[in-house]
């Protein structure tokens, strides 16, 4: 009935799986668990092998790093049953009915977002930027298309995959919503959170920012083609400077002030107005080296 997903990269799946393990077989349904590894450390696979100890559990190793998009994509080829749950692998499962209220959703077509948490607390005060982040933006239903946290009808994923282009960090889950509304296809947010434990250093998440921001000029056209370049908020503001011909200007006072933003942003209590500034900035300059300087 059922195959749960989780794209591994670098994280010890064992207490995850454990637990949708333990829940699935409680009820009783038709189901698997299917591991890819996207060329994790030694440490990590020697952990996750035995997993397949479990029963209804296969552990498959990609021979060459594909990134997340087609890791999600291979996921979708290598399962058996026709619904999907993709997992992340350093989501934690903090409540017992998790695995039930989807099961309850499984129907033809069916694309259900169950979203993600974060602590209350921050665990260190070197993850402040990504926990910030996550806990006032992406924490509640109906925000983005997370695909942290997902049930999908398993022929619609193979009919309008992920981007394969795509292999850094960032805007993939935009791109992938945008192309199902544009088919037309019926998307729903449930309140069925798994708590996001696999913070990265702030320093470490600025680096994805950056990379992320060359997937948002990459997909860009596309989302035009479908008409939903205004639903980034980025891409929304980029336009109405472009459209006042202020492009140039946002573009070097970003130039002065980028080290303030970057040591704000690295530090005790980054702001999220200067992540938002940043991220502009950064993009006003992306584009200007993709266009020779204009």
């Amino acid at each position: 009935m059922i195959s749960i997903c989780i794209p591994i990269y670098n994280y010890d799946a064992r207490k995850l799986v454990n637990d949708l393990h333990a829940q699935a077989e409680q009820l009783k349904v038709e189901y698997e668990i299917v591991l890819l590894d996207d060329v994790s450390d030694a440490g990590f696979k020697d952990k996750n092998r035995p997993l397949t100890e479990l029963g209804n559990v296969r552990y498959i190793e990609n021979p060459v790093n594909i990134g997340s998009s087609r890791m999600r994509n291979e996921l979708a080829k290598l399962a058996k049953y026709p619904y999907l749950l993709i997992v992340d692998s350093d989501a934690v499962v903090t409540n017992a009915d998790f695995l039930r209220r989807y099961i309850v959703m499984c129907q033809p077509n069916v694309v259900c977002f169950g979203g993600c948490m974060y602590t209350d607390i921050c665990p260190d005060k070197k993850y402040m930027l990504r926990w910030k982040f996550g806990k006032k933006r992406e924490e509640g239903v109906g925000k983005y298309y997370s695909c942290f946290n997902i049930l999908i009808y398993r022929d619609l994923l193979l009919t309008y995959p992920f981007s394969d282009d795509l292999k850094n960090y960032g805007y993939e889950e935009d791109l992938f919503g945008a192309r199902l509304k544009y088919a037309g296809v019926e998307m729903s947010f449930i309140d069925n959170p798994l708590l996001h434990a696999g913070l990265e250093v702030s320093e470490s998440y600025l680096k994805k920012i950056n990379l992320s921001l060359g997937n948002l000029l990459q997909i860009e056209p596309e989302l035009k083609n479908v008409g939903a370049e205004n639903s980034i908020k980025l891409l929304k503001a980029y336009y109405l400077l472009k459209k006042f011909y202020l492009t140039s200007l946002f573009r070097f006072f970003f130039r002065i002030v980028k080290g303030e933003c970057v040591r704000n942003l690295k530090g005790e209590n980054p702001q999220l107005f200067v992540l938002d500034f940043y991220k502009l900035g950064r993009f006003c300059e992306l584009k200007a080296s993709a266009n020779n300087g204009k």
